[in-house]
């Protein structure tokens, strides 16, 4: 209607009944992306429901998340944050890219030019480890899947397999997924 909006007025949403329909999550991350600092926002309740279908994806071949920038190079917020394994002629690549979270939109990632961290690779693959719907820590697996409700995995690996010519080998690289819950939002799954 493009007013303010205003308890008085009765035309604010209420963030528990938005928390319950779209998840405290949903709400967090909708708000955070339309919402820059310091200014006024047209609320849109469609910007929460989109909210709602992200947080942390991963499969064999890519990661995606929300997160804080390693060091030096977080400035202005989290960051969309992006690794994945590409084919390529002459062995596989493992390339990063990131976008902004505030004000990202659905392919910003795609139009961002990949920094590649590894080539020459023969075979490549993430796994993650979790806790299934009876609280028992899985064994690794190629799919992170969220059955048990838990937004993020409890560990991610890769497993790089150099080809010979690069005559190097990468051990297994295992990781806890801490969330730095200073950037308001632990994860972003992508539904792509």
């Amino acid at each position: 209607q493009g007013r303010k909006m205003s308890k008085s007025l009765g035309n604010s949403p209420d963030p528990i009944d938005l928390m319950e329909k779209y998840g405290a999550d949903g709400l967090r991350f909708g708000l955070m992306r339309i919402a820059p600092v310091g200014s006024d926002v047209r609320f849109d309740e469609s910007s929460v429901e989109e909210g709602r279908n992200y947080s942390f994806v991963g499969d064999a071949e890519r990661l995606m998340w929300v997160g804080p920038m390693p060091g030096y190079l977080g400035r202005g917020g989290p960051y969309v944050q992006e690794l994945y394994l590409e084919r390529a002629g002459d062995g596989g690549v493992l390339n990063y890219r990131f976008a902004m979270l505030n004000g990202y939109e659905r392919g910003d990632l795609e139009e961002q030019e990949p920094v590649a961290l590894v080539e020459q690779i023969d075979r490549a693959s993430f796994q993650f480890k979790s806790v299934d719907t009876s609280g028992r820590v899985t064994a690794w697996n190629s799919d992170w899947d969220n059955k048990a409700g838990i937004p993020l995995p409890l560990m991610v690996r890769v497993d790089i397999k150099m080809r010979p010519e690069a005559r190097m080998d990468i051990p297994s690289l295992v990781t806890p997924v801490i969330v730095d819950m200073n950037v308001g939002r632990p994860g972003v799954r992508f539904n792509q």
